[in-house]
Parts: structure tokens; sequence; C-alpha cells
């Protein structure tokens, strides 16, 4: 992998943690306070998954964003409350995706809805929906409440496009990338806006900040999925997961365009048709998605956005700031590795 070659390993994340260590505790005291007036039972379902570890990007990016365009001030409570905030929705999601997936396992436990059942991995899905709403209400930043209604919005769309997208008898490339915009680089374009909603930034700040959130969110889920065929355990991510739940995905959309073969036989197996068992037929999707060309063409689709990225950071006054996004990204691709 060329391209990956270029990019540094873990030691770039732990840089900005480093660098955030401070305003990260303070996040996490309030993610714990949000929670503190609720019966012990239901904090211990909320912790089973925050609690569960995670990178905490979104939380990161509100701060990154803000020290980018804050002159170097320190980070004040709002932008510690948006990024609780963009922590908490994003695993309001996972409560939710994990119902409708009948997921067993994430972040190496077992799920919410598998310890406690669907209706309460539902309720704490919804508690937190609802808090987040709440907590923005009583913060008077109008335009992060507004911009998050529109936000989760597009979340509920985004399920609801996966959902239809199974129906579908192709998958086309628009389909993918209207999904991962969706699902996950709206929260993204969210959490780069917070931090510039917190220093009061003008509109045109915000819509940089908007568009380069945009790009991060779909870095990290295309690397994302071409994980989950080329496996990693920097961040815990099991192998096959899409591909078993009969998600088409870029390195599928890619394999399918290189050989029809590919696409039949994958919809015998989706559809059960297939004589051959799906270890058997997963074995040579990955064999074959591994191969070079798959593998240049998957990192160049992903290399785009990098480039977006350093171009729209390239605007923004300048700050040492900026080596902690590159350092985001480094760690981003890295992950291929």
């Amino acid at each position: 992998m060329s391209i990956v070659k270029n990019y540094k390993t873990l030691d770039s994340f732990v840089k900005i943690e480093t660098a955030f260590k401070d305003d990260l505790k303070r996040v996490e005291n309030y993610i714990d306070y949000v929670v503190k007036d609720q019966p012990k039972w239901f904090q211990e379902v909320i912790n089973h998954l925050v609690q569960a570890g995670g990178k905490r990007i979104r939380p990161l990016l509100v701060c990154l964003s803000y020290s980018l365009v804050s002159n170097n001030k320190p980070i004040n409570d709002d932008a510690i409350i948006l990024a609780g905030i963009a922590e908490y929705v994003h695993t309001a999601t996972l409560f939710h995706d994990d119902v409708i997936d009948d997921g067993h396992e994430r972040r190496g436990k077992p799920t919410v809805n598998k310890v406690y059942g669907n209706h309460t991995a539902v309720l704490g899905g919804d508690f937190i929906l609802g808090k987040v709403f709440s907590e923005l209400n009583k913060l008077s930043k109008h335009d992060a409440l507004s911009t998050m209604i529109d936000t989760v919005s597009k979340l509920i769309d985004g399920e609801i496009h996966q959902m239809d997208m199974k129906d579908k008898k192709r998958v086309t490339l628009e389909d993918y990338e209207k999904l991962i915009y969706l699902k996950t680089a709206s929260l993204f374009e969210w959490s780069m806006v917070a931090g510039g909603y917190a220093a009061n930034k003008d509109s045109d700040t915000i819509l940089t900040l908007r568009k380069m959130g945009f790009h991060i969110g779909r870095v990290f889920q295309i690397v994302d999925d071409i994980l989950d065929y080329t496996g990693s355990n920097i961040l815990g991510k099991k192998r096959l997961q899409d591909f078993y739940q009969g998600k088409i995905t870029l390195p599928l959309l890619l394999l399918f365009k290189k050989d029809e073969k590919y696409f039949y036989e994958w919809q015998s197996m989706t559809e059960g048709k297939n004589v051959r068992s799906s270890e058997k037929i997963s074995d040579e999707f990955i064999k074959r998605i591994k191969k070079d060309d798959l593998q240049k063409e998957m990192l160049s689709y992903l290399q785009n956005d990098v480039e977006e990225i350093k171009t729209i950071l390239g605007a923004l006054p300048s700050s040492p700031y900026h080596q902690h996004m590159n350092n985001l990204i480094d760690f981003l691709v890295s992950r291929m590795h």
C-alpha cells in the first residue's frame, strides 16, 4: 500500500491525545455528569457502552476545531459540553444500530441489547438523544441546536437508506457515498462546526470547518470499510462484519466493477442459493481485494479526501494545531497498515 506507507501509525494519535489530555478529562467528567441523576441500574446501561473504550474521535474534533480557530485560547466550557454531546450522539446511534443489526459484540464486550435486551437498548439510545437536545437547549447556542436537529435527521435517513440498499438489486457508488455521508460524515461535520460555534466564529469559518468535517468523516468511514476485508487490530476492528451482514461497501463495489463474477457469487450467497460455504466465498473475496490493483484503487479513492482536508486546513489561520490535524489524518489512514 504505497499511499499508506506515507502515513504515521498510532504514535500520531498518541500525540493528539497527549495535547488534549486535560480537555478530554473535562469531557469525561461532563459525560458522567449527564447521567448522574438516573437510577443506578440505568447508569450501568448507558456506561456499558460509553465506558467501554473508543478513541473519542468526535470529541477530539470539537476540541481541535475550537483550537484551530480560537487564536490559541484555552478550550472553554461550551466546547467541552459540545464535545461530550458529540460523543453521546455517536453512542446513541450505536445503541440503536446494534438492535437493528442484532449485534452481539462491540468494543470487545457484549452489546447492550444482548446484556439488557432490545427494549432497554432502544430506551438507552432514546434517553441519550433526549438529553442531548435538553443540554443543547440549556447552552443557548441556537446554531449548535438547529444543526444538531438536522444532523440527527440525517443519521436517521442514513439508517433508512441502508435498509433500502439491502433491497436493491444493484447498489451503486452513489448509493454508497450517500450512505457514508448520512451515517458518518454528517456527525463529523457537526463535531467540527461545534468547535467553531463554541469559539463564536463567523459563518465563513463555520462553512470551512463543515467542509473539513465532511472529508474527515469520509476518510474515517472509507478506512473502516476497507478494514472489514484487510483487517487491523489498532482499533479492535473485527473483519467481515459488513460482509456477513450483507452490506455492500467500497471494497465490494470496486471488486464487482473489476469482475462481474464476484457480484453473482455475492448475490447467490446472500440469497442462500450458493452451494459453497460463506467462509470459502469470503476467503476468495479477501484474497482478490488484497491484490495490488484493487488496493491502489481504494487508496486512490481515499487520497482525494485526504488532499481536500489538507487544502482546507491550509486556508485556516496559521496555528500549531495544524500539525495535530495532520497527525489525526495520518492516524486514520495508517489504521490500514
